[in-house]
């Protein structure tokens, strides 16, 4: 592996041009640049600060190669005597271990033997250099700069004798090994006792004795040296700095004399940032911050502003998103700025007009009753649905969903205007676009998405600090005479702040509404993965399966197998007992998707289960079509099959078909024991409800 010697980069230059400093500082230059006068100023405090850093790089440089040198020097001395110590016990015992440890210890200093002799030549041979350190063992780190400390100091006299030193030492090395040779011929001769042995390792100790004067000489040399880098630099460094000192003095006394200049600067650029916090970059109006400021100090009590006659409008444009995706951000900038130019030509004179994020813009406009409010809000949404955007000879319409909200018909406080404005308009685009939709404090629509939103922030925040418990309910095989479980699903509730637990459908529908199921999904995934495996073993030695349900969010995210492999692979839980139930409706809406990931999760070896059977009207259409192991009975057929007799032959059509397909089913709901006499009559083969066994908790 060639070494690559690398230079040092030198200091980065200002961009003066792009400065302004006071006239003290910059006196004209030749070519009157401001450029010019900036580096007459700066040059000599850079040129010190160069100096600086240089010699710190230089010393420090130079020292890790004395500490490489060092370590370099320890493990040649090292090695030498544990292959000096093994050669004598292998002449005392002739045992092959012995002979083996020399020529292990003895190879370090052969391949710095190897490092020594691709240096000494001229051009040095790198790889061979490099090749003998890697023999050595020396770390991997010290290579670089035991290579430069031999290669480019080698003018230092102590540098020079220390490798005058490590060459003679070189020549006692081959003198061990060749008596090492000769002694293997002896030993393996039979002849340990003899004389001519005795006199080996009394050369051998003698080459020891000398290389031991070599190593401490060659320490010694070393040591000489870095007290000499340190002496210089300390001397360096008090020279560099002194000099730095003077400069930055006589530049601070030229910089305070124009103080107030700076403080001038200073405060226009405040000004220009305080500006840009509270304005969008892009349209130049109001943006989120500006807007809540300015709406927040209305309520505030403002007196010439009468709130029961001052409307916020909330809008959100509609297919502003197939823009940005389809011609990219610059053509989305573009049609921002018309959008705004439109809506400022109807707006009448004094209105507000800010955008709050990167399709919602609110407005508010003062002195209107309601129904002037809808007039004018109605008058955007003609504009704005008129609006014809070209970009690359492509055609966009735009479009917007308002929300309106007189501020006299909601609590004076930011937080409720903003939360009733944005409730307001997600309905509006709930009744379908270009729609306006006014708050009323009765508003039911109003009220499910302002509490719908409400939800979301905590969910977020369970999912956050894990609020979420999990319970597990069992299933029972139904044989003749007894209930048999046999594996059990794992159901989800939410927990607040007072430890009180919700049911799923309190939260999920706001979860569903707002894109957060495939979050949930994946977190009872991977804490109910970890829940089963902290599970005791169960006393009969059966372990269990466990169904974990998926939403239409999950079953169309092809990462999601790769999810459950990881999850899988990470708790050691075997695949085969993990089983994942989808709803009929939720397979049937987003078929050729779900397709797919359901037979991704079988290929890892789960099972799925489809789940609510019966509840839609395509099961026996797709059914045969889906790759599902087990089928789950809606719950809402199964409740009534005791006194329902439609209920009871719907039931067992479900089981017929499931019969001939070879796929065993499950009734959920199973409450008492008469359902389950009834069950067991129609021949469906698993249960599941209080009748089975009730729900405990995993976590």
């Amino acid at each position: 592996m060639p070494v690559s010697i690398g230079k040092e980069k030198g200091p980065a230059r200002w961009m003066a041009d792009s400065l302004q400093g006071p006239p003290e500082l910059v006196r004209p230059g030749a070519d009157g640049s401001l450029s010019g006068r900036l580096i007459r100023v700066t040059a000599p405090l850079f040129v010190a600060l160069a100096v600086l850093v240089l010699l710190l790089l230089f010393t420090t440089d130079t020292i890790s190669s004395l500490r490489a040198a060092v370590t370099g020097e320890a493990r040649y001395s090292k090695s030498q005597k544990a292959a000096v110590l093994a050669l004598h016990r292998y002449a005392h015992r002739g045992e092959a271990d012995d002979l083996r440890i020399f020529n292990n210890k003895l190879a370090i200093n052969l391949g710095l033997i190897r490092t020594y002799n691709a240096l000494i030549i001229s051009p040095p041979n790198w790889p061979a250099a490099v090749e003998g350190l890697e023999a050595s063992e020396l770390p991997p780190v010290d290579v670089p700069g035991m290579l430069r400390l031999f290669t480019y100091f080698r003018f230092l006299p102590e540098i020079r004798n220390a490798m005058q030193d490590w060459g003679e030492a070189n020549g006692h090395i081959m003198v061990i090994l060749d008596g090492a040779n000769r002694m293997h011929t002896l030993v393996k001769a039979g002849e340990r006792d003899s004389p001519s042995l005795e006199m080996l390792l009394s050369d051998i100790d003698r080459e020891d004795a000398a290389l031991q004067i070599l190593e401490d000489r060659f320490s010694e040399r070393l040591g000489i040296t870095s007290r000499a880098v340190d002496r210089m630099h300390l001397i360096g460094l008090m020279l560099v700095s002194l000099i730095s000192v003077l400069l930055v003095m006589r530049t601070w006394a030229r910089v305070l004399k124009r103080e107030d200049t700076h403080r001038e600067a200073l405060e226009k650029s405040r000004s220009e940032y305080a500006h840009r916090s509270v304005h969008d970059d892009l349209t130049g109006l109001l943006n989120r911050r500006g807007f809540s400021a300015k709406l927040e100090n209305l309520l505030a009590g403002d007196r010439a502003v009468n709130l029961e006659r001052t409307a916020l409008f909330y809008l959100d444009l509609d297919q502003f998103k197939v823009v940005n995706d389809t011609s990219g951000h610059q053509a989305g900038d573009a049609m921002l700025r018309q959008v705004v130019a439109t809506l400022t030509a109807c707006l009448r004179p004094g209105a507000c007009l800010a955008r709050l994020g990167g399709d919602e813009f609110g407005i508010l406009l003062h002195d209107m009753e309601s129904g002037e409010a809808v007039a004018e809000a109605k008058k955007m949404v003609a504009a704005l649905g008129n609006l014809v955007f070209y970009w690359e000879n492509r055609i966009y319409r735009s479009g917007v969903s308002i929300g309106l909200v007189m501020l006299g018909d909601v609590a004076p406080t930011l937080t409720e205007v903003l939360r009733a404005a944005d409730a307001a308009c997600i309905v509006a685009k709930d009744n379908g676009r270009g729609q306006v939709h006014v708050f009323h404090p009765d508003d039911n629509l109003v009220r499910e998405r302002r509490s719908e939103m409400e939800w979301v922030g905590r969910i977020r925040d369970a999912l956050h600090n894990n609020d979420f418990r999990l319970s597990i309910q069992p299933i029972g095989r139904i044989l003749s005479d007894r209930v048999e479980v046999h594996s059990a699903e794992i159901l989800i509730r939410m927990r607040d702040e007072n430890n009180a637990l919700y049911l799923p459908g309190v939260f999920l529908p706001a979860a569903l509404r707002y894109g957060m199921m495939r979050e949930i999904d994946r977190w009872v995934i991977r804490h109910g993965l970890r829940a089963v495996m902290r599970m005791p073993p169960p006393k009969n030695g059966v372990l269990l399966s466990f169904g974990i349900n998926l939403s239409a969010a999950s079953i169309t995210d092809s990462t999601l197998p790769g999810f459950v492999a990881e999850n899988l692979r990470e708790t050691g839980l075997s695949a085969d007992r993990v089983s994942f139930e989808i709803t009929e409706t939720d397979a049937v809406s987003c078929f050729d998707q779900a397709r797919g990931v359901m037979q991704s999760l079988r290929e890892l070896g789960c099972t799925v289960a489809l789940d609510d059977l019966g509840a839609g009207m395509s099961s026996f259409n797709y059914l045969k079509h889906l790759p599902v192991d087990y089928l789950k009975i809606d719950g809402g057929l199964v409740r009534d099959i005791v006194q329902d007799p439609i209920s009871r032959c719907m039931v067992k059509a479900i089981r017929d078909v499931a019969k001939e397909m070879g796929k065993p089913t499950v009734a959920e709901y199973v409450e008492n024991l008469d359902t389950l006499a009834v069950l067991r009559e129609l021949g469906v083969e698993y249960a599941q409800g209080h009748a089975i066994g009730e729900q405990t908790f995993l976590i």
